[in-house]
């Protein structure tokens, strides 16, 4: 197999890959960062405690 073949193999796997991810595009996941409930009410004040006094 030379170079030349290679290169048309591998184009043509390309084009089919893209063709095929226009015809079924994936939904898109949804990323939901949970927070504990103690920074979602407070803020960054128990954030920064448990930083402060947590790790010693």
């Amino acid at each position: 197999m030379s170079v030349n073949d290679f290169v048309k193999f591998l184009t043509a796997q390309l084009v089919t890959g893209f063709e095929m991810n226009r015809q079924n595009p994936k939904p898109e996941k949804q990323l939901r960062v949970v927070h504990p409930c103690s920074h979602r009410w407070f803020g960054v004040l128990p954030f920064s405690l448990s930083m402060m006094f947590g790790r010693r």
